[in-house]
């Protein structure tokens, strides 16, 4: 077997490992190897993203006056009728929205307008912006509160928090 590069592991994950490995006959790599076996043997596990059940806890709210949304964190997002991936946060929910509306600006101007945030033209990448290459704009990230005020005012519809 040929080497293609080393990873880092934390000790914690090498024991997980450890207790799914066949003693003497699996080394790190038949595991890993397994693992992945049995997650693509999952429907769709490769192909699409898996909304989280129903909360029972979940509420609606009018997006025009969410809630305090400090220490609150993101578990699932529909956005436009796209499930946004696993491991979505606020940050990544404002850029999504951002990223619809700068598909739609015609001048720069419209930027001005539609993203109140801040955002520079070009790459910028301190200072806590973030480049979307896309769009050719570099936006700061903002907290949960912040990272919301974006976009829900000209959506018309309700959103549900849990």
């Amino acid at each position: 077997m040929r080497q293609r590069g080393a990873i880092n592991i934390s000790s914690a994950t090498f024991v997980r490992l450890q207790r799914l490995a066949v003693p003497l006959v699996d080394d790190i790599e038949t595991v890993i190897n397994r693992l992945i076996d049995s997650y693509e043997r999952q429907p769709q596990a490769a192909t699409a993203v898996q909304p989280l059940p129903p909360l029972s806890n979940a509420r609606a709210f009018d997006p025009a006056s969410p809630p305090d949304l400090t220490h609150t964190k993101v578990l699932s997002v529909k956005f436009d009728g796209k499930l946004l991936a696993r491991g979505a946060n606020w940050n990544g929910l404002m850029m999504e929205a951002i990223r619809k509306a700068a598909a739609s600006a015609t001048a720069a101007e419209d930027l001005k307008r539609l993203i109140i945030v801040n955002f520079v033209h070009g790459r910028k990448e301190d200072e806590g912006y973030k480049y979307m290459p896309g769009a050719d704009i570099s936006v700061q990230g903002q907290d949960a509160n912040s990272s919301w005020s974006p976009y829900p005012a000209s959506t018309g519809s309700a959103y549900v928090l849990a």
